[in-house]
């Protein structure tokens, strides 16, 4: 189903279910939008996230997932001319040592198009419970 409002009353979460196209044709649309106002980065330059806000989404990030719902639709022209933009932008190149992206020091490298932050407690990977209150 696709819900773009929030339901008032319970009977509004039974809608029935929508064609594929039409999730297509929402989520196009949702990414476009994006495009059009979220900024070109998070380094703090004008028009941009602040420093403080590094790893927030920009719209190369959405352009790219734009890229990628048109390859999905098999929409190829589309696709190519989308990720292209992405390309053809200077912002972002391969990083001269592959293995080196992964380390947890190097998450915002050249390669990075949409980064998700992650608190490092240093503890194991079930750190984030003491955060909580649980552990």
């Amino acid at each position: 189903p696709i819900i773009t409002t929030v339901p008032e009353e319970l009977n509004a979460f039974y809608i029935p279910r929508q064609p594929v196209e039409k999730v297509y044709e929402l989520i196009e649309q949702d990414l476009k939008e994006a495009e059009n106002v979220l900024p070109e980065s998070w380094d703090g330059s004008e028009g941009s996230w602040d420093g403080a806000n590094q790893g927030r989404t920009t719209k190369w990030a959405a352009k790219t997932l734009l890229g990628r719902v048109y390859l999905y639709q098999k929409k190829w022209t589309e696709a190519a001319a989308k990720l292209e933009e992405v390309v053809n932008s200077s912002r972002f190149n391969l990083a001269p040592n592959f293995g080196k992206i992964f380390d947890f020091d190097k998450a915002y490298n050249s390669e990075a198009i949409y980064v998700i932050n992650y608190k490092d407690l240093g503890q194991s990977y079930l750190g984030w419970i003491d955060d909580i209150g649980v552990g």
